[in-house]
């Protein structure tokens, strides 16, 4: 289970879509760094515009990235699985980032700045290697922490909270096992948001979720809530688990 996918927004994906998204999720940023590596060899801008469109379409589409959408009505095998419908507002603003800065190095090749073009598209190729390579993403992250920053989200103050646990309320920390690992909260009950619907354990109680920016707690809250089987309410990030 990465933990970067689900920074990505994918955090409401089961363990086999999340399985399947393990590898497809790089075609995306492997066939941007190979065009945007054309591009800057043959000196061409109309190809960095190309992405830059592209990168546009993919911020404007809630479902499909248009490279995700291609992969499964054209290149994949019947015997692959098909990607979800699903295209994450924080993997929606990495297309943003990457159309940016594709525009960017376009207008400098256009204008003949190749080596402010070089710089800029250097940059764009890094983080696509390490997107490719680790899941992890620039614009997700910075996502991530401006969400726990301002503290998105219907979340329960902390005085509810701990009026809630001294009633005997579930705490429930939604992150991955190594998240869990580095940073434990005391008396806190560890299960990933991706195999929150194969336990039982909450059924029936009153369960405060937390998880490290507020993301997936909210996520959490919503699809027990919406079970019906235990009420949920979000703290949001780990550091209000902290101060609980």
């Amino acid at each position: 289970m990465n933990r970067y996918l689900m920074q990505q927004g994918y955090s409401s994906c089961s363990l086999e879509e999340l399985s399947a998204l393990n590898y497809h999720v790089r075609l995306m940023p492997a066939f941007c760094l190979f065009m945007v590596t054309v591009g800057l060899v043959f000196n061409e801008p109309s190809i960095h515009f190309f992405l830059a469109a592209l990168g546009f379409a993919g911020f404007i589409s809630k479902q499909y990235h248009p490279v995700d959408a291609a992969y499964n009505r054209i290149t994949r095998r019947p015997s692959n699985k098909k990607l979800p419908a699903i295209n994450p507002l924080p993997r929606r603003y990495a297309s943003l980032m990457g159309a940016t800065f594709n525009l960017a190095t376009g207008l400098l090749l256009y204008n003949g700045l190749y080596s402010a073009a070089l710089f800029s598209g250097g940059i764009l190729i890094a983080l696509q290697l390490t997107v490719i390579f680790t899941h992890f993403c620039l614009a997700s992250w910075l996502y991530e922490k401006f969400y726990a920053f301002l503290g998105h989200g219907d979340n329960i103050s902390l005085a509810e909270a701990r009026e809630l646990r001294m009633k005997g309320a579930l705490l429930l920390d939604v992150r991955t096992p190594k998240e869990h690992e580095k940073q434990v909260i005391t008396g806190a009950l560890n299960i990933p948001l991706p195999k929150l619907r194969d336990h039982d354990i909450y059924h029936g109680k009153e369960v405060i979720i937390f998880c490290n920016s507020g993301m997936r707690s909210k996520e959490a809250t919503k699809i027990i809530n919406n079970s019906a089987l235990a009420k949920a309410y979000s703290l949001g990030s780990i550091q209000n688990a902290i101060k609980l």
